[in-house]
């Protein structure tokens, strides 16, 4: 390789990093500090949520070993609202992981030289049959 190793060594670190938006956007719920966890409890229906008062230094590593039962004790003991905390924390964790897989397969996608697609899969039959008929 030809240059200043000055040069290289910016040029690479330029390119492997990820936008901070991007990065948090990502993070799995196990690596969530106690603030976005905090955060992330006060988005949820405060109808039904308005019972959860968890520990200030709740990290989401945390938040995951908790069992719907140890969750009851920071839901004012309210069954019915551990349940439904539990599960959306379940159904948070399944939603990151369906992202990051997205993502990862779009950054495949475009390096390795192929168009990422911008019609979603289960819609591209119909743009097909779409522009045929445009076509025709």
């Amino acid at each position: 390789m030809r240059g200043r190793e000055e040069e290289m060594t910016a040029h690479t670190e330029v390119q492997c990093q990820a936008p901070p938006k991007e990065k948090d956007e990502f993070l799995p719920l196990a690596k969530w500090d106690p603030q976005r966890v905090n955060a992330w409890v006060s988005t949820l229906d405060q109808e039904v949520f308005y019972r959860v008062k968890l520990p200030e230094k709740t990290s989401g590593w945390d938040l995951l070993r908790m069992s719907e039962v140890r969750l009851r004790s920071y839901c004012r003991e309210c069954r019915d609202t551990a349940a439904m905390l539990f599960r959306a924390v379940r159904g948070e964790v399944h939603r990151l992981e369906r992202a990051s897989r997205e993502r990862r397969t779009r950054l495949r996608r475009i390096l390795s030289g192929s168009q990422a697609s911008p019609v979603p899969a289960r819609l591209q039959h119909t743009a097909g049959a779409i522009e045929a008929k445009d076509g025709a």
